[in-house]
């Protein structure tokens, strides 16, 4: 193989590598946002739990809530790229 040949096969492994760590970068950014929704739905319900009001559905179509005694807790769906499973990520707060 000639040197232009060789130059051209790793310019096309490193473009290759460089989307892949992008993808995984997109799929972090996915994650560290669910983290943050959930985290802030749990807040918002927990005050709402303990203050005995209701919660609106806006809230409960964002995520599957769970009010217990002393908690409330959490699970949204983290957006996948193609081809990645969708998985729960669960945040808990506790009531004030």
């Amino acid at each position: 193989m000639s040197q232009r040949g060789q130059a051209s096969v790793e310019t096309v492994a490193a473009a290759m590598l460089l989307a892949l760590c992008a993808l995984g970068v997109v799929q972090l950014v996915l994650v560290f946002s669910a983290a943050q929704e959930a985290g802030r739905i749990a807040d918002q319900a927990s005050v709402l739990a303990a203050e005995g009001r209701p919660l609106p559905a806006r809230l409960t179509d964002q995520a599957h809530v769970v009010v217990r005694d002393d908690a409330v807790s959490v699970t949204v769906d983290v957006p996948a790229l193609p081809g990645l499973p969708v998985i729960g990520l669960t945040r808990t707060a506790r009531l004030p």
